[in-house]
């Protein structure tokens, strides 16, 4: 049997992705989500948004020289962070990869 918080951000990450994704998801699935959340049962796990090319690059080269968020990929990180908002998904400790896609990306979605 699996740990309960592996089953809980599961259920969380299906019911976030549901509310998300329809504007007419059922109110219960939200409130469902909102309640894992005020647990702190789940937590939701972002990959970066889209980059401006697919090539490697290091932590240690300056930000002129790393993959950044391309235009779409800020504009996924804006409407992540308003769809939180819109859904009213509280939202605590933000942690980043010190890469300055990833930085971006939450300081986008989220403001830190």
């Amino acid at each position: 049997m699996r740990p309960k918080s592996h089953i809980s951000r599961r259920f969380f990450l299906a019911s976030t992705g549901a509310a998300l994704a329809l504007p007419g998801a059922a109110r219960a699935s939200r409130q469902a989500a909102r309640n894992a959340v005020a647990a702190g049962e789940a937590g939701v796990y972002f990959r970066h948004g889209a980059t401006t090319w697919s090539g490697g690059d290091s932590i240690d080269w300056p930000r002129a020289r790393q993959r950044l968020l391309s235009d779409f990929g800020i504009a996924q990180s804006e409407r992540i962070g308003a769809a939180f908002r819109a859904q009213g998904f509280p939202v605590g400790e933000v942690l980043a990869s010190p890469f300055a896609r990833c930085r971006d990306m939450a300081e986008i979605a989220f403001g830190r």
